[in-house]
């Protein structure tokens, strides 16, 4: 199962692993990180799990859909690098993933 990291608000890094097909939001709700709520439940109506992917992970998660784009710009977020983990769903390769959940 893939590994995530989560890097925090205050400087610590939570980690948890998840099956291929689950969300990152869903992981982190598994582990407790703070600053990732969910609200919505993965529907891209909340944007309480927002989360910046580094450029070493950038390339590699799925491209975003307009809802998610349009949610991250009405909440201020550039969507160049800041991400909907409800919208990430893990795969293999994502093993080491790592992302920082935003302070807001």
């Amino acid at each position: 199962m893939p590994v995530i990291h989560f890097r925090c608000a205050d400087g610590a890094v939570r980690s948890g692993e998840g099956r291929v097909g689950t969300t990152a939001m869903e992981v982190a709700r598994q582990n407790h990180v703070p600053g990732i709520i969910g609200d919505c439940g993965g529907h891209v109506s909340c944007g309480t799990c927002v989360v910046t992917v580094g450029p070493d992970w950038a390339g590699k998660v799925p491209p975003m859909r307009d809802d998610e784009r349009e949610l991250l710009e009405l909440l201020g977020h550039d969507p160049a690098t800041a991400r909907l983990s409800c919208q990430i769903r893990l795969r293999d390769t994502f093993d080491g993933l790592v992302v920082t959940v935003a302070d807001d």
